[in-house]
């Protein structure tokens, strides 16, 4: 494509696109294979993961449309890697609009966790909320690719999935910890950020955390192993007024436990960076 036939306003537009996700550093490359004309276009980029010693490879396509002179951001594909081998890999739409380190997240931790986005829009352009992640009953796809649900309105119509209900349904001892931070909590839930704080379980006190539920619409509370915590029996009142005090009624009975590769997360999982890991 010369530059008389460059569209300059589609490239604005991708440009934007890419700067708005994180990606901004890579508008270069795709005005370069634009004015190549190439019909499909990969663009590479590779981040440190959620746990030390790991990596995330991100792909993102883009392609010509076939009647028209434009180009359209069509996914991103990210793998997880350790050394050489391939931990996971899933595939985004661009509509979702994830930065980077969340989808790094969902890599890491699966359907330990969710990422929030509203004005998703779908195949026929109409705007809907939803939250994002691993369906974790589903086999891999035939590109290997983990199967990703987006929990939309829709879904929870008749159980809304509504964080300050669910904060206010915590034990005691959690709700202790996050007095006066339930904006931070919600944010970092939303993020897909784990929320570290310290668990009392039936073993002793454990590093923790608060993570969405996607498919259950509520807030979990994790061990150091993200497994849902075994809590003390609490006494009767406090039980009539929580709605998770015990590893049972956090949801055995909600959904059976499932063989998940990140149960055994490697690594400082809790370590106290902000965006990264799991928030303290």
């Amino acid at each position: 494509m010369d530059n008389e036939n460059f569209n300059a306003e589609n490239f604005d537009y991708l440009k934007g696109q890419l700067e708005q996700l994180g990606w901004g550093n890579l508008a270069p490359q795709l005005e370069e294979h634009i004015r190549a004309g190439k019909e499909k276009i990969e663009l590479n980029q590779n981040e440190q993961g959620e746990v030390e010693g790991r990596t995330v490879d991100y792909e993102l396509q883009f392609n010509k449309h076939s009647e028209h002179p434009f180009y359209y951001f069509n996914r991103v594909n990210a793998t997880l890697r350790e050394n050489d081998e391939i931990i996971a890999t899933a595939s985004f739409r661009s509509s979702w609009k994830l930065m980077p380190e969340e989808m790094g997240r969902i890599l890491e931790y699966g359907d330990k966790v969710a990422v929030y986005r509203e004005g998703i829009k779908n195949d026929a352009g109409e705007p809907f909320n939803a939250w994002i992640s691993v369906n974790a009953n589903q086999p891999l796809d035939e590109h290997g690719h983990l199967n990703m649900n987006t929990y939309h309105d829709r879904y929870y119509k008749k159980y809304p999935f509504d964080l300050d209900y669910s904060i206010s349904r915590l034990p005691e001892q959690i709700k202790v910890q996050i007095k006066d931070k339930h904006e931070e909590v919600k944010d970092c839930i939303r993020q897909g950020i784990p929320y570290g704080l310290d668990v009392a379980t039936t073993d002793g006190i454990v590093q923790g955390c608060l993570s969405a539920n996607a498919k259950v619409g509520r807030i979990d509370i994790l061990d150091n192993n993200l497994e849902l915590a075994k809590l003390p029996v609490p006494q009767k009142a406090e039980r009539q007024n929580t709605g998770q005090e015990t590893s049972t009624e956090q949801g055995a009975a909600d959904e059976k436990k499932k063989p998940w590769q990140y149960q055994q997360v490697r690594g400082n999982q809790f370590r106290n960076k902000q965006g990264k890991g799991i928030s303290r």
